[in-house]
């Protein structure tokens, strides 16, 4: 019989409600009838999760993993170290990553997509 540890339970449904805001929003958009500015939030969704969240999910998995293991080793200090350098690789890859997007209108043009779609992205 498969038994479910309650942490378990509370990551299941925490990965549940991460998905609500966006079909919200996809919800609210189609209210407008306006294919633009439904195109460009389906792009700045889809934006959002490669860069930001797959990113920074990433990086912060492998952190999740180094401190547990220093913890269960009682080595508070490594916690400590995992922690700090965690910080500042986050923020190395925040900038670029905040460029990226601030002038992803430019680069969606770039590769084809209609300007009215690539400004109404950026602006998602």
């Amino acid at each position: 019989m498969l038994t479910l540890n309650w942490h378990a339970l509370l990551a299941i449904f925490t990965l549940t409600l991460s998905v609500f805001p966006e079909i919200y929003n996809m919800g609210m958009l189609a209210n407008y009838g306006d294919k633009v500015i439904i195109a460009g939030a389906g792009l700045g969704v889809m934006f959002i999760n490669m860069f930001v969240y797959g990113t920074f999910e990433g990086l912060n998995g492998a952190v999740d993993t180094l401190a547990s293991q220093y913890y269960g080793a009682k080595d508070y200090e490594g916690c400590n170290l995992v922690y700090n350098k965690s910080r500042i690789i986050n923020t190395v890859f925040f900038v670029p990553i905040a460029l990226l997007l601030a002038f992803s209108d430019y680069l969606l043009i770039l590769l084809g997509q209609e300007p009215e779609v690539a400004y109404t992205c950026q602006k998602f």
